[in-house]
Parts: structure tokens; C-alpha cells; sequence
């Protein structure tokens, strides 16, 4: 056990990370989900309930949407002239 988690101990502790971020997501959401529910009327959910909910997975999947298309260069994003990559295969 030791040997695998010295092994392992840089994915362990990202993986820790990831699930964490999502925990903090799902509380955070169910909490804005219920504050939104009683604000129209509607009845709050428990935090089990939210976290197997389409309402979750979907805020989930915009959140890493939006970071992914972040973090990725544009053509707009980048001056025409100066290239992402020059001709003899430098970065510029």
C-alpha cells in the first residue's frame, strides 16, 4: 500500500483535488438551486437529490466547458501577422 501511493502520490493528490472541486460545486449549486426554488415558489431538494440531478451534471458540464474553450487560442485571439507557429518550426 505505501509503495502505491508513493507511487501514485501526484495523481492521488489531483485526483483529491478534482473530487473535492466537485463536492464544492455540488454544495454551492444545490445551495443556489434551493435559493432559486423558494425565491419562485417552487420546493428545495436535498443534496443527494441535486447531485443525481440533470440540473448538476449540466452546470458540471457548462463549468468545464467554458474553462476548456478558455485555455484554447483563437485565430481572433492572435495578431494576423505573428503566426502561433513560424515556418521552420519554432514557436513564436
Amino acid at each position: 500500500m505505501r509503495a502505491f501511493v508513493r507511487q501514485n502520490s501526484f495523481s492521488l493528490f489531483f485526483g483529491a483535488i478534482f473530487v473535492m472541486a466537485l463536492v464544492g460545486q455540488a454544495f454551492a449549486g444545490q445551495h443556489a438551486y434551493n435559493a432559486q426554488q423558494a425565491e419562485h415558489g417552487g420546493s428545495t431538494v436535498s443534496w443527494p437529490t441535486y447531485v443525481t440531478s440533470v440540473v448538476y451534471w449540466g452546470d458540471v458540464m457548462e463549468n468545464w466547458q467554458s474553462e476548456f474553450l478558455q485555455r484554447r487560442p483563437t485565430r481572433e485571439s492572435r495578431a494576423v501577422s505573428s503566426p502561433a507557429w513560424s515556418p521552420d518550426g519554432r514557436v513564436s
